[in-house]
Formats: C-alpha cells, structure tokens, sequence
C-alpha cells in the first residue's frame, strides 16, 4: 500500500511539475522515487535523457533539473567540457557527469570509468537510454596497473565503495577488481584528456600520483573529490605544485591549499595549471 501510494504521488507531482513548472520541496519529492527516462535541459537548451533507478542522484535531477544535485560542481564541469577535447569520469557511478560532457561536447571521446560490475551495467543503460557514445569501462584506477580488492557496501547502487578499507565503517564485502593508472589508461586509449572528474572515495592520491605524466603537460582541468589525509595526497600535493597545479575552490573559484589539517573543509575543487586559471575563470558558469 505504502508503495502504491508513492507512485500515484509521485505521478501527481510529475505531472504538475510538467505542466506549472512547480517543484515539490527536497523534503517531499525525497520519498518519491521517480524511476524510468526523465529528460533534463542542459544550458545552450540541448537536451539529455537518462534513466533514473529512484537512486538519489537522478532522483534530484529529474526533479530538479540537470544540476540538480551537486550543482556548484555540476556548473563548473559544463565549464570545462565545453571547449572540446578527450574527458575521463573516474568514479562514474551511473555515468551522469559523462553523459553530460557528451552532450555539451558531441565530438568529444568520453569515458566513464566505475569499478563496480553492477553499476557499469546502470551506466551503459543510461548511455543507452542518453543514445550517446560514452565508453563505460568497468576498472578502479589507482597509482600502478593490476587488481586490488574494493571493499563494497552491497545495495543495488553504492556511492561510498572505496579501495580503502577502512573509508566506510560497517560491513563491507570485499573482492579483486582490475585497476589502471589514468597515464597508463590513456596511452592504452590513445586518450588526452582535457578534462577530468576524480571521484573514488579517499584514493584521489593514488589517482593523481597515477597521472604524472598527464599531469607534465599542465592542460588539464580536474573536478577532484578531496577526502584523504594520506601520504599519498602529500605525494599528491607535492606532485601537483611541482607540475604548477594550484586548486581552486567549486564556489567561487578562489584559490586554496591542500593541506590536510585538523577541521579542513575543502570537498570538491577544481585543480588547474596555474597558467589556465584566469581563463577559466573568465569562461566558466557562474556557481
């Protein structure tokens, strides 16, 4: 009963939305899980389906649109995608910042890389349902080539399985899976990307330590998830400022430092060649 009445709810609320423009509150359309296509208008008005599982991020973009969830973030990649060139979603989950970039950016090789199985499968269903070329490759990257375990929470979608064992507190269920380094993935592609999204769960470190040779030609822009205190973020950092790095705050792009200290706040940040912040700053949506 309590499921029938969610649908007819959410039924209802969709067709006023399509019709008034209206939008429930977060605390409302949270219960109403919309499943199914959605599309979502994408600025410049082009136009983007995806599917929605009634997982929470797609959950928030079809109710509120397609920066609906994570929008200073989602803002600045439309940003950075826009100017063309190779784009590499690591940690894609369902693939919607992927889809996005194909959709802004029609001529760009996109990959989406998600490590697990199940939701590699969510993502090419999205791609399919998007009918956009997005290669969906189902692999973790980290510093070096091979396998390591990923410790899963279970459920049908996960946002917090983590090559850390220790980066979620409660049961996990762990089990190999295979693991590139992004300088090593794209000599494997034929890939330079200009654009990149890092979102792996407390092993940014390990990914950026991995890209040391993209990272030499200081042209790419990168939406980085900031979670470690590891020595593997101060390898990291120092790899970043020796290679002209600076990292730029999601909101208002001021610039920041990476230091790891007691009380530091800093979650999602653009890391930038120094020499390319004032034009992306100057071409970038507003947040």
């Amino acid at each position: 009963m309590k499921e029938i009445i969610r649908c007819w709810a959410t039924g209802i609320f969709r067709f006023i939305r399509s019709t008034t423009g209206y939008v429930p509150p977060e605390r409302v359309f949270r219960h109403l899980h919309f499943t199914g296509p959605f599309n979502v208008t994408l600025p410049g008005g082009s136009s983007l389906m995806l599917h929605s599982w009634g997982n929470r991020v797609e959950n928030e973009l079809a109710w509120r649109g397609w920066d609906g969830h994570e929008t200073p973030e989602r803002r600045r990649w439309a940003a950075m995608v826009a100017p063309g060139g190779d784009v590499l979603d690591i940690g894609a989950n369902t693939a919607t910042y992927a889809l996005t970039a194909k959709a802004l950016s029609p001529a760009s090789r996109v990959h989406a890389i998600e490590p697990l199985a199940r939701i590699a499968a969510m993502a090419r269903q999205n791609a399919a349902t998007a009918g956009l070329d997005v290669h969906v490759a189902c692999l973790a990257f980290a510093r070096d080539s091979g396998e390591l375990p990923i410790y899963d929470p279970g459920g049908a979608n996960a946002y917090s399985a983590s090559l850390s064992p220790d980066f979620l507190p409660g049961e996990k269920s762990a089990y190999l899976v295979p693991v590139d380094s992004v300088d090593a993935y794209c000599r494997e592609q034929g890939l330079d990307p200009l654009s990149i999204k890092i979102d792996v769960e407390g092993l940014e470190g390990d990914v950026i330590c991995g890209a040391a040779g993209l990272l030499e030609r200081g042209r790419c822009i990168i939406l980085c998830e900031w979670l470690g205190s590891s020595e593997s973020h101060r390898e990291a950092q120092a790899l970043l400022q020796e290679r002209g790095y600076i990292a730029l705050d999601v909101e208002d792009l001021a610039e920041v430092t990476l230091d790891m200290q007691r009380g530091f706040t800093q979650r999602n940040l653009i890391l930038v060649h120094r020499s390319r912040a004032a034009e992306f700053r100057a071409r970038t949506l507003p947040a």
